[in-house]
């Protein structure tokens, strides 16, 4: 299992499934999960189908990387406080021989990054952290962020204002 301080290699489970409304016939994709991965795989995130049934497939795709980023750690922090703390997979609409197919391309814990996905009609999948993974996560954020300090509003003081001791001006009802 490939980890470091800041990268952790996962792969991505997709499940596929034909569906049927009356007359018409669709395909409907699902994020299952996201593993640690043992080893780098191919260069590229490529699938391979590891379950077949009659209406379902499960698909895997190796070689994806979980990064994180300093200046993302206020993200990953609210994820794991969040009440079900996520992965999240980005897939696009990918051509292939067997036809329109969704297709994974990012991981990430990151909350802020996935609303710019969703605005680009990206399919955004959650899927529940992995115990290894979350204890990296949390060992990520414990090291690199620290909370912004709350700070205690000040009240202005009408009674100097309305005394013109201050140079703030008066308001007048």
């Amino acid at each position: 299992m490939q980890v470091s301080a800041d990268r952790y290699l996962v792969s991505v489970i997709m499940e596929r499934r034909d569906k049927r409304r009356g007359r018409w016939a669709f395909v409907e994709w699902e994020a299952v999960g996201v593993l640690p991965a043992a080893d780098d795989g191919p260069a590229a995130p490529e699938r391979r189908l590891i379950h077949s049934a009659a209406d379902c497939d499960r698909f895997m795709w190796p070689g994806f990387h979980l990064t994180l980023f300093k200046d993302d750690a206020e993200s990953y922090w609210n994820n794991l406080m969040a009440q079900n703390p996520s992965l999240f997979v980005v897939c696009r609409d990918n051509e292939t021989a067997h036809g329109n197919e969704l297709e994974p391309f990012l991981v990430t814990a990151n909350y802020d990054e996935i609303i710019g996905y969703q605005e680009v009609d990206d399919q955004v999948f959650s899927v529940p952290i992995p115990a290894d993974i979350y204890e990296w996560l949390e060992r990520y954020i414990v090291q690199n962020y620290v909370p912004p300090q709350r700070k205690k509003r000040r009240r202005a003081d009408w009674k100097e204002q309305q005394h013109g001791t201050k140079s703030a001006p008066i308001r007048r009802h």
